[in-house]
């Protein structure tokens, strides 16, 4: 059989339609079925799906302003507390020194620190597996280090106390 351009006709039907007609027959042949699919779960944040964001506090520089924040979670699920630092502006994006760092108040030779030359963010950071914090106080830090040396801090101690 020659081969026949679109639109041409083989019996009074346009070659078009007959391969659309053909293709429309494999496809009832197999089956076809439409798949539903789910609507996206929420999406986790950076400690895991069961932490909720319970505080958000900045890292100042008296040179860059806003540098970065730390991010605190919690999850009843776990009875445990995260910590991320996030930075900001003019360090966020260049492998520059970043930290997060976490611990019970009354206890900070359980601290959990995340330090290291990264671009975006240091943690997660956790509060022990196993030490029940819904009773306990936290202490937080997270630094970034700035383009100029400097490498403002932040540190909260003795909050989210459950």
């Amino acid at each position: 059989m020659a081969f026949k351009r679109p639109g041409s006709t083989v019996g009074g039907t346009s070659v078009l339609t007959r391969a659309v007609l053909a293709l429309a027959s494999i496809v009832a042949a197999i089956g076809f079925t439409t798949v539903a699919t789910a609507a996206p779960a929420a999406a986790a944040g950076p400690c895991g799906s069961s932490y909720a964001q319970v505080g958000h506090y900045p890292i100042k520089s008296s040179s860059f302003g806003t540098v970065g924040y730390i991010d605190v979670y919690w999850s009843s699920t776990t009875q445990r507390n995260c910590a991320v630092m996030d930075s900001v502006g003019v360090s966020r994006g260049f492998a520059r020194y970043k930290m997060a760092l976490i611990y019970p108040s009354s206890s900070p030779r359980e601290a959990d620190i995340d330090a290291g030359d990264f671009k975006y963010y240091a943690g997660p950071v956790y509060t022990p597996r196993g030490y029940n914090m819904s009773g306990e106080c936290i202490t937080v830090k997270g630094a970034v280090k700035m383009p100029d040396g400097s490498a403002p801090d932040r540190q909260l101690s003795n909050v989210h106390c459950g």
